[in-house]
């Protein structure tokens, strides 16, 4: 968003109170894909994925999207029955590469997958990114054109005149080897005209600086930690360098890192027993359960549910984990909209986990919501309903949520 602004002229002050990437979208399994239920997002990852594509190139730097490909595979007939509505909807859309397969055709294009399913849906064009390399490169690129940029600050308090925010106070953070804040160095204030509220997680402690809680609409978020494993070949010769994104309707996931050596897994849907309450303390931390040497625990069992849809995986040894904390929306759409009150905010949160992703269709919608504002945004011609993105929404969920 930064990057997107100063290339339109805006004089922009960037602030983090980490470093460019250690939130949700710097903890998932760096994935991208344009095959979603909700039209807006259709279109939106289209544009995502073309700006992804051409980013080595535009910027001079090193490759930063793959296009592997994304396959859904089902064995619920209902699932496979609305999978197969939102893929008419996605070719709609101009998404025309993205396919429903059939049992059959499964087998023949991905041989190392289970024939005891109904059949999936794919699209090649989906693929994989390299966070660090955006990250970095947008940060550089943004730097040149005269952004500025704080990193390990936190922003803890700001001035309000009526309806506006006009300045941001904030402080370098200071911490120990654990990575806790324990206290506050320099102070650093910014005088303002709009402000961008791009926390994440963090946005329900930073909704307090400009709010009374209830008063009038918020991004309603909710913390949701998440948990991804790594399965090294443990001998074989295997070679995953080739094989996509794979989903399976049950909620578990996989794709191979870039060079083939290790295969990613996830498992959205079995992270209940575990709620991360205190984002800051909580992003690394592992209960018991849920580390990959827990034998009897959550990763085993998600392992377990995998290979019986990628049997090879079966074969492979569990080595390592990771984890995060996502920041979900009810509904799984981001909050990209105008604040009710303060008219110089614009929200960016609750991705999901999508964030790096989303980041150019949010670019685009963050600017049109500061120049423009109201729910239909020109998007390379086509008139775009972004209202699912709006504050105050009717929730509809959207299906496809890894």
């Amino acid at each position: 968003m930064a990057l997107d602004l100063a290339e339109q002229g805006y004089q922009v002050t960037l602030i983090e109170k980490g470093s460019p990437g250690n939130g949700a979208s710097g903890r998932s399994v760096a994935a991208c894909r344009q095959q979603f239920s909700t039209e807006s997002t259709i279109r939106g990852m289209m544009y995502a994925v073309r700006q992804l594509r051409d980013f080595a190139s535009r910027y001079e730097t090193d490759q930063a999207y793959f296009p592997r490909g994304y396959l859904f595979v089902y064995r619920d007939p209902e699932q496979f029955t609305v999978a197969q509505t939102e893929n008419a909807l996605q070719r709609q859309c101009g998404l025309t590469e993205a396919v429903v397969l059939t049992q059959t055709e499964v087998a023949a294009r991905f041989p190392y997958v289970s024939r005891d399913i109904l059949g999936g849906t794919w699209c090649p064009t989906d693929g994989f990114m390299r966070p660090e390399v955006i990250y970095s490169t947008a940060c550089e690129v943004a730097e040149r054109l005269g952004v500025v940029h704080y990193r390990n600050t936190e922003v803890l308090g700001v001035d309000l005149s009526g309806d506006r925010i006009t300045r941001l106070h904030a402080r370098k953070v200071l911490r120990n080897t654990d990575l806790d804040v324990v206290g506050y160095g320099d102070k650093v204030d910014v005088a303002c005209d709009f402000v961008v509220n791009a926390t994440g997680l963090w946005t329900m402690k930073t909704q307090a600086l400009w709010s009374t809680p209830g008063l009038y609409p918020q991004p309603e978020i909710e913390p949701k930690k998440v948990f991804v494993y790594y399965l090294s070949k443990n001998g074989l010769t295997v070679d995953f360098s080739e094989w996509p994104f794979v989903a399976t309707d049950c909620g578990a996931y996989c794709r191979p890192e870039l060079s083939g050596d290790k295969m990613i897994l996830g498992w959205i849907r079995r992270t209940d027993p575990y709620r991360a309450e205190a984002p800051d303390r909580c992003q690394d931390e592992v209960p018991v359960g849920f580390s990959a040497h827990d034998l009897d625990g959550y990763a085993v069992e998600m392992w377990r549910e995998l290979a019986g849809w990628l049997p090879v995986l079966g074969d492979l040894g569990m080595v390592q984990h990771t984890s995060g904390v996502y920041d979900n929306a009810p509904d799984h759409n981001p909050f990209i909209d105008n604040d009710k009150h303060v008219k110089n905010l614009v929200h960016a949160v609750g991705f999901s986990g999508h964030g790096a992703m989303h980041s150019p269709f949010t670019a685009r919608i963050v600017r049109h919501k500061l120049e423009v504002g109201g729910n239909t945004m020109d998007l390379d011609g086509v008139q775009l309903d972004i209202s699912a993105y709006a504050i105050g929404r009717e929730f509809k969920p959207e299906h496809k949520v890894l």
